[in-house]
């Protein structure tokens, strides 16, 4: 037999093909409870006026059970119901065109101007709590950290630049033995003039004993200008904040390597969780990731090359933002397009299962796209060794 079956604010109704009656069951007029009634059958999952309606049907022999909702077909077949489609051309058509008509069923006797004003105020609570949980979403939070990381990288470069042209003056021979922003803001910070660079000092710092070498063996041929404490002091401050900057942007990071891997463990096990953290953020959510092609994927971060060449300028862009990830970078140049699109696509499967489902299949994606990769890099060498053997 064939039941139809719907959920309005007021309650939920069952019909049979003629349109009548076989079970009703109200809703508390609780505007909060109408409305997490509604969130749930959003998400999904059952609600005890529900469960209760097709148990009743499941027990008269209703076999079949239709419904205005897609989100209700898989509540009622989780519930024990074999056979659930989705019709709007049922007589569940004249619920929806006259609710009140049914209202008898589902103890309400209000006017029309009660009704509207019930589900102004479900309107309202469905809303607030949409607005909140989307507020309380953790990739959103994610999103923060990555741009803090990313302004953080800006002002280190600048400063970095800065502190090392300023400090140039007094010891210009430091820029070819010190490329790193890091080491370079600790040696100012915690050393300052070159005349108290020496070798236990410098291996405190932890650098290895031919570069300690070389440093204090530059610094005392240098020819760089002396200068007075107020200047080194006001150099020292700087390199100060620029190591503060060095451990803030060391803490975020770990921060979102521990939460992104909570958050999407598919996606951070095909990239890093930094790279995962990132592509998230130009997507915009977990959500928008998800539902984003691979093609789409593999250019999040070149959109300016991407419009310049649909502008008719330039070369279609090969990768974005996963030029960072190991396997791009690392490739020859000929397959690095080949790789970020293998990338794109597995990471589009991985954003899926993390937002969708949750499971956790980090492991049989990562076996899969390394025997790809291995593939791809097989295929590669064997045409090199073809094409060096024709050119003999």
């Amino acid at each position: 037999m064939k039941c139809f079956l719907t959920v309005t604010p007021l309650g939920v109704i069952a019909l049979n093909e003629k349109g009548v009656i076989i079970e009703s069951i109200s809703i508390p007029r609780d505007p909060r409870e109408v409305a997490d009634r509604l969130l749930k059958l959003e998400a999904g999952k059952s609600f005890k006026e529900l469960s209760t309606v097709v148990k009743k049907l499941k027990a008269k022999g209703y076999q079949t059970i239709v419904v205005d909702n897609a989100h209700l077909v898989r509540i009622i077949k989780d519930l024990g119901v074999s056979e659930c489609e989705v019709s709007l051309e049922s007589p569940l058509s004249a619920v929806k065109e006259d609710p009140l008509k049914f209202s008898k069923y589902l103890d309400f006797e209000g006017s029309w101007l009660e009704y509207a004003s019930l589900l102004r105020e479900v309107g309202i609570f469905l809303s607030r709590e949409k607005v909140r949980r989307k507020l309380s979403e953790r990739d959103k939070l994610i999103i923060y950290a990555i741009r803090c990381i990313e302004t953080t990288d800006e002002y280190i470069n600048e400063y970095a630049m800065l502190l090392r042209e300023w400090y140039f003056a007094h010891f210009p021979e430091i820029t070819e033995l010190v490329s790193s922003h890091t080491l370079l803001s600790r040696l100012i910070a915690e050393v300052g003039s070159r005349e108290n660079f020496t070798i236990e000092k410098l291996r405190k710092l932890g650098i290895d004993s031919k570069t300690c070498s070389k440093l204090v063996e530059a610094a005392e041929k240098s020819i760089g200008a002396e200068i007075c404490d107020e200047d080194l002091n006001a150099m020292s401050l700087l390199a100060d904040r620029l190591v503060q900057l060095h451990k803030l942007r060391q803490k975020l990071e770990s921060y979102i390597s521990r939460v992104i891997k909570d958050i999407c463990p598919n996606t951070s096990s095909i990239v890093s969780p930094l790279l995962a953290a990132k592509l998230i953020s130009l997507a915009g959510g977990l959500d928008r990731l998800a539902r984003m092609p691979a093609s789409t994927i593999q250019v999040l971060g070149a959109q300016k090359a991407l419009f310049r060449y649909l502008s008719g300028k330039g070369k279609p862009p090969k990768h974005g933002v996963l030029f960072q990830a190991k396997e791009v970078r690392s490739a020859p140049k000929s397959l690095r397009g080949k790789i970020a699109r293998l990338l794109a696509a597995k990471i589009a499967i991985a954003a899926r299962i993390d937002y969708f489902s949750g499971e956790d299949k980090s492991e049989e994606l990562v076996k899969d796209l390394k025997e790809k990769l291995r593939k791809i890099k097989e295929e590669y060498h064997k045409q090199r060794v073809s094409s060096k053997k024709r050119k003999r």
